[in-house]
């Protein structure tokens, strides 16, 4: 008996191989087929997980789904650093302020921003190597590695440094009624370890807590997980964390639940500070700290789930009087739509913004 089960095995791993290889050559080439033009009407076919708003001069040109609720964990640091700018500007904290690399270090967790902040990490000591003080940088620069580099590590010091209290008061000094209220997010990944740990819950209890735990206790739990971080207590949950394999339902649960906003309300939040004189010295604060050239590039669209793809730029490709805002945002879309629209995401932002006939197609496409 045992020898026939053993033969059978033999024969469907002999056929699965072949059809495993032509499954995956089919994948493949489905995501060289794609280009630009899949992206654009995936967005228009897709309301559900795509959204896209774009201003030119401050006027709608073209927008689907935008008032769409998604996550948006990963462009918060835009408001962040206009609260850190904020109080810059009255005086409240030094930009040059000398900070211990060691006091971000407290908040970095490994495996969740694709190696952002070590890469930081590296410029800054690249920059004061030959200096005694390589272990220190100005605050300037950690605001700096959030936004250009988007280490989660850098998000999580200025959130505790800038209060959280004093964050969810911009957004109502802002008119944001469209963005929920920020809390400690950034120690959500740990939260299934923590889970694991201190609850003695197996993965799939771990996900039907996620599934069935109201906002108010994700928060709670992000805020002690920050605490742990910040006292450095959170060794353990650190190493657990490492040691877990999470699958992507439940990265999803969690992304579902961080801060959620639309990409109008992001177009609209960029072109305040762009416009409105109240932001002038804000600009002054926050020049030179997003990617140089006419295109400010703010957003990722690598985050700990495969699912959620974001952008936000805002820029002038010829000239100051042409000013574009383009934000694009999707959540849920499947393993394979990931594939193929990461590998044609940036030419589609690309050339939405610079090719004057793809943008008119974009604008026609999306108005029907």
């Amino acid at each position: 008996m045992i020898q026939t089960i053993g033969w059978v095995g033999v024969g469907i791993l002999v056929i699965a191989i072949p059809l495993y290889v032509l499954h995956t050559a089919r994948q493949q080439k489905n995501i060289r087929n794609k280009n630009e033009w899949d992206v654009l009407h995936f967005i228009h076919r897709h309301s559900n997980k795509a959204s896209l708003y774009m201003t030119n001069n401050n006027k709608v040109i073209a927008a689907s789904s935008e008032n769409q609720w998604m996550p948006v964990a990963t462009i918060t640091p835009i408001l962040i650093a206009i609260e850190y700018a904020n109080q810059v500007t009255k005086g409240f904290v030094d930009p040059n302020k000398s900070v211990s690399l060691a006091d971000v270090e407290l908040y970095h967790i490994p495996h969740v921003d694709q190696g952002a902040h070590h890469a930081w990490v590296e410029k800054c000591r690249q920059k004061k190597r030959k200096t005694m003080y390589s272990d220190n940088v100005q605050l300037h620069d950690v605001v700096e590695g959030m936004l250009y580099h988007q280490s989660h590590a850098n998000t999580a010091f200025l959130l505790n440094l800038l209060n959280i209290n004093q964050l969810n008061q911009q957004l109502a000094h802002l008119h944001l009624d469209h963005h929920e209220d920020f809390f400690y997010f950034t120690a959500a990944p740990l939260l299934p370890a923590y889970l694991h740990v201190e609850e003695s819950l197996s993965t799939r209890k771990i996900k039907q807590k996620l599934q069935e735990m109201p906002q108010q206790d994700f928060n709670a739990y992000c805020g002690i997980i920050h605490g742990l971080l910040t006292h450095r207590s959170a060794g353990r949950l650190i190493e657990q964390h490492a040691q877990m394999n999470m699958d992507e339902d439940i990265k999803q649960l969690i992304t579902h639940k961080l801060p959620r906003s639309t990409t109008e309300e992001y177009a609209n939040i960029l072109n305040k500070l762009y416009y409105e004189k109240e932001f002038d010295e804000h600009k002054e604060v926050l020049t030179g700290m997003t990617a140089s050239g006419y295109w400010t590039y703010i957003g990722d669209g690598k985050t700990s789930t495969s699912r959620t793809n974001n952008h936000v730029i805002h820029g002038a490709p010829t000239d100051e009087n042409n000013h574009y805002v383009l934000c694009v945002f999707m959540n849920n879309v499947t393993t394979s739509e990931s594939s193929w629209i990461n590998e044609n995401i940036e030419d589609f932002l690309a050339k939405t913004l610079t090719d004057n006939t793809f943008q008119e197609e974009v604008i026609a496409t999306l108005s029907t």
